[in-house]
Parts: C-alpha cells; sequence; structure tokens
C-alpha cells in the first residue's frame, strides 16, 4: 500500500516538474518571438530612416531664408527643404518659389516666379494687375497693398511689355518694395542659375510648417 502511495507521489511529482518545464520553455519561445518581432520593427524603422537621409542628401538641398524680401510668406531665419532642379526641371511653374545662385556675389537668393520662359509679361492699372500673353493672372499669395507697389523704383514702367527669353525666368520677391528681383536689379534668371524648388518650410517663430 506503501509502495503506491509512494508511487502515485512521484507520478505527480513528475508531471508537475514537466508542467513547471513546458511553461518555462513556453515563455522562453514567447520571449524569443517577441525580441524578434521588436528586431524586425527596429530594423525597418532604421532602413525607412536611411532611406530618407539619402533621398534627403541626394534631391534635396537645405535652405534658410534671410532678410525679408518674401515676406508675409517667408521670413528671415525660417528653413525648410528645396527639391534640386536635377529632379524638378517640370516643377518649376509659375508662382513657385526657386532658390537659385547670383551670379555676381554667388550668393543664393530665394524669389517667387512670375514669368515662364517665352512669355510676355506687363504690369498695368498703375502697375497693380499682372499680365501674361495678355491675360490677367491673380496673384493670389499676396495682397493688394503689397502688389501696387510692384513698379516702385523698378526697371520697367506700367504697360510695358517684358519679353521673357528662352530659358530664363522673370522673378519678384512678395515683398515687392524691399526685394532685389529681376524687375530690380537681377534681370531674368537663367536655368543653369536654379538650385531647387521649394517643397517646405519650418517657421523660425512657432509650430508646423508650410507645404509648397
Amino acid at each position: 500500500m506503501l509502495i503506491y502511495l509512494l508511487a502515485d507521489i512521484l507520478f505527480i511529482d513528475i508531471n508537475a516538474a514537466n508542467e513547471i518545464k513546458n511553461m518555462i520553455g513556453n515563455d522562453k519561445m514567447k520571449n524569443t518571438k517577441a525580441i524578434k518581432n521588436i528586431s524586425n520593427v527596429l530594423t525597418i524603422f532604421l532602413l525607412i530612416v536611411v532611406s530618407l537621409l539619402l533621398v534627403r542628401n541626394i534631391c534635396y538641398v537645405k535652405i534658410v531664408v534671410s532678410g525679408e524680401s518674401m515676406s508675409p510668406n517667408l521670413h528671415n531665419a525660417d528653413y525648410g527643404y528645396a527639391i534640386k532642379t536635377n529632379y524638378a526641371k517640370t516643377h518649376i511653374n509659375r508662382f513657385s518659389i526657386v532658390i537659385f545662385e547670383n551670379e555676381t556675389s554667388k550668393e543664393d537668393i530665394i524669389k517667387r516666379v512670375i514669368g515662364l520662359p517665352g512669355e510676355t509679361i506687363s504690369f498695368k492699372g498703375e502697375g497693380n494687375d499682372l499680365y501674361v500673353n495678355g491675360q490677367l493672372i491673380d496673384q493670389y499669395f499676396i495682397d493688394e497693398e503689397m502688389i501696387k507697389d510692384t513698379l516702385l523704383y523698378g526697371s520697367y514702367s506700367t504697360d510695358e511689355e517684358i519679353i521673357i527669353p528662352e530659358n530664363s525666368y522673370f522673378v519678384l520677391g512678395d515683398n515687392r518694395t524691399n526685394s532685389i528681383d529681376s524687375m530690380h536689379g537681377l534681370g531674368f534668371i537663367k536655368q543653369k542659375q536654379i538650385i531647387g524648388v521649394l517643397s517646405f518650410i519650418f517657421p523660425n517663430k512657432g509650430y508646423g510648417f508650410k507645404y509648397f
């Protein structure tokens, strides 16, 4: 009778030990699987970060706004990224904001494209209204107070037709009376001078960003 009792106790202990062993084994498997999943997620995250950095360095150029010639849309010390013209030739449109090199000073300048290659533009109605190939164009990005000063101190007069050469652009600052641009000293900007087209900007003051 005692022998049977001992055998039952031993059998129970062996089963219990096996159950504990299985539980420990399952926990190890779960932990190993969890670690593997975390490792996979981290690997994917690192690949995404590396890919984004490569795209940024290859396709984009960092810019920092200097001065207030593009206010009220861009302000001094705002910073952002412009897509290089190697990847953005088809994206230079009217009212695109471009970064180009001044052929004289070799400094980078930020202005807005007003006229495209081969177009004829003029400013009518006391210089308030922009006409491109005879059609009135809405300058939605600045208010009327700034638009009316477009010709102030400029190289062109009201109603004068400006014919833009091929492979060149006519650019202006949004702050028309405080900008060195095609109207004020720079003349036409050649295609080869353009470094990139602004994609997005982070304000120096405040939060968020603007996408262009």
